[in-house]
């Protein structure tokens, strides 16, 4: 639709122009241009030479032997029985016979006629009197009849006094009289030239006329002339008239048959020559005329003209001056090799024309497109817009145009506003260089719109302007990064994924990057919906790497070195236990003594275990999980924990539904989360009803992303639900709070770190679990792990 409004647009001007140049072509408004050109094109054409046409000229020569004009007709008969006698084809008078003569003459010039056969005679129409009527003058009676053919020699003269033109049938009344060339030519509906409209009534005092020709002529058409003393004196040798057309005509000046032609002027006789080689060679020049033939050039005109409205204004003359030349060069050739002559004065002036007024209109517009575009810019200024304004920044120099000229200042202003713009995207890069990642703005399409320095140092070796061909300067963690970048717009939330350089670094290590991808909406001025960008954010994450690597180097010191120690000074106490027995009060007291090392060295072997099973925990990954049956994981655990409440005198309830307990995950961090929870709730809870560990299959309430395995497929949304639930003490709001932090414990608790429940917390997470607490103060407490159910096909 765009497209099609665009084109519209383009093609308005061209059409008014089109119509325009239909209308001067019908009416004739630039007949006198065309009749220009069409002289101009004859003056190239190929010259005609006549093989089997002889003029026998009546010239000076001739006039000075035989005597004034007019002559005898006994020299006329004379000339006709000799060109009898040489053998010639025929012959045309281009000289009128209607008066009667000497009665002698006359009849020795209808014999001769009549002897010879071949005889063609002119008529002419003259108006009679002063009445302005018309009659047909034709030959004398005398000559009428032993005649072959009549014929008019009238030649068309047009408005500039050039004759160009013939109509080969014309006369009063109607036209019944054939050209004097085309006297012998069998007229049908296919005759050349351009046919009358019918009249609906014939009137007898109006000349009618058809078939109209043009007559092609060229400045070296050659046409054999003989003086009509040479025949008539026997000086023309006899075989050289034999087979010709013989055309007989005056050509001295001073008998007025000479007419004004594109090429000069020339005799009447000599026209008619070249009419008769033309007609029967068919090189008559037609014209391109009819409501048709306008139609088509205007529909020609519409589409060049729409064409090179395309171009840049530097280009639009170019275009405008090759399409003239163009226009006139076919038109040129048209006429002078294909005969068809092609009025294309309207097309010229129409393409004359659309040059100024394309670019008037282009100037209209835009000057209308800078005005808007400045009040806008006047009226919605960016905030770094006023911090450019604060600082006066103005162009360097004053523009060339005149101050006083409405487009000079309306440049100069916008130039001004330009110059601000550029500042503004200035004080934009420059403020995201400052930033401390690296960020991309980008297209749906993957073109970059964007990208700050910090981007640029990180990814040497991506000389691309796409998005996608990042993946060949980072080492980035996803199945598909193409894929990913789609579904940064398909998807609300943020998208992210780690990554590492291809090329080390100075000191030889690879960075690490976290990479962020999201979409945003902006709205623009002028679109109806707002344009959605996608943005990428790279974090370097090596420093964090690197600490990462330390802590977890620290715990791995804490929970091993130490704790190799710890387990050799159990050991020995032991030892030193079962070598001694305790006789007096000093071994009574270093008996208490090792009780409370022990003591101290089995804590911090707990808080090391702790330390050491918690860094499992966080570390854990889907690559690691296989598949566990929870309910062999709780057993486990119920094992465990049993000596333990025993001695606390709390009963260890199991409650287990009849159901498969599957799910990915790590069998000793599951194992140990049971056990925190179990000992935990006989420590804080023991009482007479005991601690009741419970497994059950629940409805899931939201969905949750989990690696899909060979052979397992999704429970359709169900959940593994295992809680523990004691009657103990139970926590306060506040407690609860704060319950699932590291390093918190209760304040009548003399032991533990405080990593309990924060170790539960970690692995349920990370089997993509939710825990839940519900407890009040003296009435126990109830957490439940909701771990994602894994169903076996083999089991179906």
């Amino acid at each position: 639709m765009f497209l099609l409004k665009q084109w519209g647009s383009r093609a308005l001007l061209p059409i008014m122009l089109a119509a325009l140049a239909v209308l001067a072509y019908e009416r004739q408004w630039l007949l006198s241009i065309d009749y220009l050109l069409y002289d101009s094109a004859q003056q190239w054409r190929k010259p005609t030479v006549l093989t089997d046409s002889v003029i026998i000229a009546i010239d000076e020569q001739s006039i000075a032997s035989i005597g004034r004009w007019p002559w005898s007709r006994d020299v006329h008969a004379q000339l006709i029985n000799q060109l009898y006698d040489s053998g010639s084809k025929a012959v045309y008078f281009d000289v009128l016979f209607s008066d009667a003569s000497i009665s002698s003459e006359d009849l020795a010039l209808a014999a001769a006629i009549d002897r010879h056969g071949q005889v063609i005679l002119p008529m002419t129409i003259e108006p009679l009197g002063d009445q302005g009527q018309l009659i047909e003058v034709v030959p004398a009676m005398t000559f009428y009849e032993p005649a072959k053919a009549i014929g008019h020699a009238h030649i068309n003269c047009d408005f500039d006094g050039v004759c160009r033109s013939l109509y080969l049938r014309e006369g009063v009344g109607q036209p019944r009289w054939p050209h004097l060339s085309a006297a012998l030519w069998p007229f049908t509906q296919n005759t050349v030239g351009a046919r009358a409209l019918p009249a609906e009534r014939l009137s007898a005092l109006l000349i009618y006329r058809d078939f109209h020709n043009f007559i092609p002529f060229s400045p070296a058409d050659n046409v054999p002339k003989i003086s009509y003393i040479d025949v008539l004196e026997g000086r023309i040798p006899t075989n050289f008239l034999a087979g010709k057309t013989i055309f007989i005509g005056a050509t001295a000046a001073g008998v007025h048959d000479i007419l004004t032609t594109p090429v000069g002027r020339l005799p009447g006789v000599e026209i008619t020559a070249l009419i008769y080689h033309h007609l029967y060679q068919g090189t008559l020049i037609q014209l391109y005329e009819g409501r048709l033939s306008a139609l088509l050039l205007g529909a020609l005109l519409v589409l060049f003209l729409a064409g090179i409205s395309v171009l840049s204004s530097s280009k639009l003359l170019l275009g405008v001056s090759a399409l003239l030349l163009v226009e006139s060069s076919v038109a040129f050739y048209l006429l002078v090799v294909w005969n068809r002559w092609l009025p294309v004065a309207p097309l010229l002036m129409a393409t004359l024309l659309f040059y100024p007024l394309w670019s008037w209109l282009r100037l209209e517009l835009a000057m209308r497109y800078l005005k808007r575009s400045l009040l806008t810019h006047q009226r919605k200024s960016p905030p770094s817009i006023r911090l450019v304004e604060h600082f006066n920044v103005q162009p360097s120099k004053p523009h060339w145009l005149v101050a006083s000229d409405t487009v000079a200042l309306t440049i100069e202003q916008l130039e001004a506003i330009s110059l601000k713009q550029e500042v503004s995207y200035n004080l934009l890069q420059q403020s995201m260089s400052g930033l401390q990642e690296g960020c991309i703005i980008f297209s749906n399409q993957g073109c970059c719109f964007l990208v700050n320095t910090l981007a640029t140092a990180w990814l040497p070796r991506w000389h691309s302007e796409s998005i996608f061909d990042i993946e060949h300067s980072l080492n980035i963690h996803v199945e598909s990064w193409a894929a990913l970048i789609h579904d940064t717009f398909n998807q609300q939330e943020t998208l992210c994924c780690a990554a590492e350089a291809l090329v080390p670094d100075q000191a030889g290590l690879l960075a690490s990057y976290f990479l962020q991808l999201q979409h945003c909406k902006i709205q623009l001025e002028g679109k109806s919906k707002p344009v959605t960008v996608g943005v990428l954010t790279l974090t370097d994450i090596s420093e964090l790497k690197a600490s990462e690597r330390l802590r977890e180097e620290t715990l791995n010191f804490i929970s091993h070195d130490l704790r190799s120690p710890l387990v050799s000074i159990i050991s020995l106490i032991k030892h030193h236990r079962e070598m001694f027995t305790v006789n007096d009060q000093d071994d009574h007291a270093l008996t208490d003594l090792l009780a409370k090392i022990e003591r101290y060295a089995n804590r911090n072997l707990a808080y090391s275990e702790s330390l050491l099973q918690l860094n499992r925990a966080e570390q854990l990954s889907v690559n690691q999980a296989v598949l566990c049956d929870l309910l062999a994981v709780c057993e486990d655990a119920y094992e465990q924990v049993l000596p333990f409440a025993r001695e606390h005198h709390c009963p260890l309830i199991c409650e287990f539904d009849e159901h498969e307990f599957w799910l990915d995950g790590d069998y000793e961090l599951l194992q140990r989360a049971v056990v925190n929870l179990l000992t935990n709730a006989v420590k804080y809870g023991a009482s007479t009803r005991g601690v009741i560990l419970s497994l059950a299959l629940t409805a899931a309430h939201a969905n949750s992303a989990q690696p899909q395995q060979e052979g397992v497929n999704d429970s359709g949304g169900e959940l593994i639900a295992l809680t523990v639930q004691d009657f103990g003490i139970g926590m306060t709001l506040a407690q609860q709070a704060h319950a699932f932090e590291r390093f918190t414990r209760d304040a009548s608790a003399s032991e533990g770190a405080g990593l309990g429940l924060y170790f539960i917390k970690t692995v349920v997470q990370n089997h993509f679990g939710q825990l839940q607490l519900r407890s009040e103060p003296n009435a126990g407490c109830i957490i439940t792990c909701l771990f994602p159910l894994k169903k076996l096909t083999f089991m179906d």
